[in-house]
């Protein structure tokens, strides 16, 4: 069995009219007393979580893939110019952490697999 998540970011290139986008917006939440940000899902990625930062900033998590964070990207910057976002292109999109996990029938021996320059470069953590 195996699964992964990734996270994008990429940026709008314009300021985010929070209230705006939460009075338009659909499945999304805004509460400027908790965070400042919009924490939005998409239907089209359901497993997508999406922050929109005032800055114009938009961090993408929960992709099955590359291809689905960066098209959940572009969705999202679609829906914001739609809901009082003029202006915003989505620009320096960059994959920004993969993380996956692995279930194997047998047991690794990590202490076998690193060696000094392995040990300079990652990180594993045994479980």
């Amino acid at each position: 069995m195996f699964s992964s998540s990734v996270i994008v970011t990429a940026k709008l290139g314009v300021v985010i009219p929070l209230e705006t986008i939460a009075k338009n917006g659909i499945n999304l939440s805004f509460n400027p007393d908790q965070s400042k940000c919009i924490f939005m899902r998409l239907k089209e990625h359901p497993t997508v979580r999406i922050m929109v930062f005032q800055s114009g900033q938009l961090i993408v998590s929960g992709g099955k893939n590359t291809k689905d964070a960066k098209d959940a990207a572009k969705i999202t910057c679609r829906k914001l110019i739609k809901w009082g976002a003029t202006n915003a292109k989505l620009f320096k999109l960059r994959v920004n952490n993969i993380a996956a996990n692995v279930h194997l029938d047998f047991k690794v021996q990590l202490s076998s697999l690193l060696n000094d320059s392995f040990r300079e470069h990652k990180y594993v953590k045994p479980t």
